[in-house]
């Protein structure tokens, strides 16, 4: 499996967090007007990308009331959107033992799909799908396990019957191009990808993937071309800015995707996309010492991330550091043999 095709399947996650928060974004009566007032602001930052401030006013309205599943629920949002997927996990647990909503149900399905909790993660996709929701979207989430389970045909096979059920699910087709993707059949993840860009012409997510889908085919310009006109619609977007600097990288503009990977690590130090676009980037140039360096900071930032695993452990060839290679090599493989 490729390092694009690995972020490509990273990156996924974050179509889905966006899916689950649109949901239960409104204030409902809590005791304590303090609580309340805390989760209100809380809302607002979330809404405007503030996570780390989502997070504390969350955690400030829970102060007074424990029991507040809601902002137990959408704090537990932010934290997978902050790479917290095990603070996530814990708090997505208390959400649904307070309320058996099965939006909860889906939420913990991606924090357990994240930590490699397949098994459970489709549990939790089968228990919101007893109580009643939409089967396009059981469908889609379960695809996204399986794609990360690294069951590509499976996951195929759940997003086909997700747009059979709705042929204008945006998110769908997006993903089945992921699952081309990463079987590298291009021109099948294009068509998928522009399917979605035309349902939803501002879902940048699909064009950060097609632009990798063309970039692997080999066609750079039209790659950038597409990142540029998602960055129109979301100029400050994570994903965008990564997928801009990688292409930089392969183009070997490496000033220009320095520039962008050391901006989002300025920004967003705890997420660990960056640091690995930065160390591919020092591979390239032969520089492994670094390379290995920046791929230890993901590590830092996300114990579970096969790519930073399996990077560093190619470094570490390369400065012939065979022992820790094995290790990392061995670390990675059991992250990604992870069985349903």
């Amino acid at each position: 499996m490729n390092k694009t095709a690995l972020l490509t399947s990273a990156l996924l996650l974050s179509v889905q967090c966006a899916f689950a928060q649109t949901e239960d974004k409104t204030l409902v009566v809590v005791a304590g007007q303090e609580s309340a007032l805390a989760y209100n602001q809380g809302i607002k930052d979330h809404n405007n990308k503030s996570i780390s401030e989502a997070i504390n006013n969350y955690s400030k309205s829970l102060q007074s009331n424990d029991n507040f599943y809601q902002a137990l629920y959408n704090r537990g949002l932010a934290e997978l959107t902050d790479n917290r997927d095990a603070d996530a996990h814990n708090d997505f647990n208390k959400a649904v033992s307070l309320n058996e909503n099965p939006r909860y149900y889906l939420a913990r399905s991606i924090s357990n799909a994240r930590l490699r909790n397949f098994k459970e993660a489709l549990q939790d996709i089968d228990k919101a799908q007893n109580l009643g929701y939409e089967n396009a979207d059981i469908s889609y989430f379960r695809g996204m396990v399986y794609l990360l389970a690294g069951d590509y045909s499976q996951a195929e096979k759940q997003y086909n019957f997700a747009i059979s059920t709705n042929n204008k699910y945006a998110n769908a087709y997006c993903d089945r191009g992921t699952a081309h993707f990463l079987r590298e059949n291009y021109k099948a993840a294009i068509d998928d990808y522009t399917t979605a860009i035309t349902i939803n012409p501002s879902a940048t997510y699909a064009y950060v993937f097609r632009a990798q889908a063309k970039a692997e085919s080999g066609n750079i310009n039209s790659a950038l071309n597409d990142i540029k006109t998602a960055l129109e619609i979301a100029p400050d977007d994570y994903d965008l800015i990564n997928a801009r600097g990688q292409l930089y990288a392969k183009n070997k503009q490496y000033d220009k995707a320095a520039a962008d990977f050391n901006a989002l690590i300025e920004k967003y130090p705890e997420n660990p996309s960056a640091y690995i676009s930065f160390g591919n980037l020092y591979f390239d140039q032969q520089d492994y010492a670094k390379a290995k360096s920046y791929f230890t900071k993901a590590i830092e930032k996300d114990p579970y991330n096969y790519s930073a695993y399996n990077n560093r452990a190619n470094a570490e060839e390369m400065l012939f550091d065979v022992k820790n290679a094995d290790k990392d090599r061995q670390k990675a493989e059991s992250l990604v043999n992870t069985k349903l």
